[in-house]
């Protein structure tokens, strides 16, 4: 993520008060973080408007595996980024509460 925001800051800054694509300021990379979208080994991570990275989850039950010889989940389940975080401006409680409703 961090590699993406600091491209991303150089390349839109070209051409306007960094024409030489000089590295950016601390300011320019956070203003590029946001609504950038990363992959990361568990799935994309999209960085919200509020600075919050948020990404989707699995949820499963343990069995031991033969194959592995170690626990894996299974049977296993994808979670949506809503399932699992609060929208955008709503604080953690507020949506925590209106859950268990």
């Amino acid at each position: 993520g961090l590699k993406g925001a600091y491209e991303k800051a150089i390349n839109e800054s070209k051409g306007m008060s960094n024409p030489e694509g000089i590295w950016p300021t601390t300011e320019e990379v956070i203003e590029a973080f946001e609504g950038l979208t990363w992959d990361s080994p568990g799935g994309s991570i999209y960085m919200r408007p509020d600075h919050q990275a948020v990404h989707g989850g699995k949820i499963g039950l343990t069995k031991y595996s033969e194959k592995y010889g170690f626990s894996i989940l299974d049977p296993v389940s994808d979670l949506h980024v809503s399932d699992i975080t609060p929208p955008l401006g709503m604080k953690t409680m507020d949506w925590v509460k209106q859950i268990r409703k």
